[in-house]
């Protein structure tokens, strides 16, 4: 059986600097991703649309947007803002992808109808009944190959999977959201791996040893500890206070890798 677990986490920085300062804002959070997304628009290969109110679904979407070299663009769950139906409209390409993010109840039919409705032809929803069923959905679309790094982060607060998340994005690790009641999914997830390489981030209030000895044991894949090493030499910031603020910091993050 699994022993002992233990989370490594190395944060190196490295002949640090005084830099510039740039503020990325808007009048809210919707306004705040399109303004980033502008800073990348460019390289922007896809769109992924997300809930702007609740943090499962854009946890969820961080590896993956960089893996299809997308932008993040939060939404209200009825409505799309009007600076997003501009950024759309003026920036993005008719034939690009566009990835919606969660369920109806995250991001309505309505919302899916109007980015139809501007011509993006090519609009798909991936989803699930519960933020972790939307969770293991994106995986199984990311096509997560063994030995890659998987990030296990709690989904029951997003202190863990939000500060976790830049991290997961340099090492192109996806976050695999557990709680402490039904691991279904997750269960079949590690166990369809012959090998894994897992970081595990929260201590054992947030993912406990009994809930990891459950996940993986001798019949499923190998664990590792996985040191995330930040290597770069860009530091970003945000309030604590604001989870909005980080959804936004991390997609930032996340174009900034390409």
């Amino acid at each position: 059986m699994l022993a002992n677990f233990s989370t490594v986490l190395s944060l190196t920085l490295s002949d640090v600097k005084a830099a510039g300062v740039t503020r990325l804002g808007g009048q809210d959070r919707y306004e705040t991703s399109v303004n980033i997304a502008k800073q990348f628009d460019k390289l922007i290969n896809a769109i992924v649309i997300v809930n702007g109110e609740d943090y499962h679904d854009a946890i969820s979407s961080y590896v993956f947007a960089k893996r299809m070299g997308a932008a993040i663009l939060l939404t209200e769950s009825n409505t799309l803002s009007k600076s997003s139906l501009d950024f759309l409209n003026k920036s993005v390409s008719k034939d690009k992808n566009v990835y919606i993010i969660g369920n109806t109840k995250r991001v309505s039919s309505a919302v899916e109808s109007i980015i139809k409705n501007q011509g993006f032809s090519n609009v798909e929803r991936i989803s699930g009944q519960s933020d972790y069923d939307t969770n293991s959905a994106v995986l199984d679309k990311m096509n997560v190959t063994e030995g890659t790094p998987v990030i296990f982060a709690s989904g029951e607060g997003y202190a863990d999977g939000i500060s976790i998340s830049s991290i997961a994005v340099a090492k192109n690790a996806p976050i695999l959201l557990v709680n402490n009641n039904n691991n279904k999914l997750q269960k079949q997830f590690v166990d369809s791996m012959k090998y894994l390489n897992v970081l595990v981030y929260g201590g054992i209030g947030s993912i406990s040893d009994n809930l990891l000895g459950l996940l993986i044991d001798n019949s499923s894949s190998a664990m590792t500890a996985y040191s995330a090493v930040l290597q770069n030499g860009a530091i970003f910031f945000s309030t604590d206070d604001s989870k909005s603020e980080s959804l936004n910091d991390n997609k930032y993050c996340n174009l900034n890798k390409h």
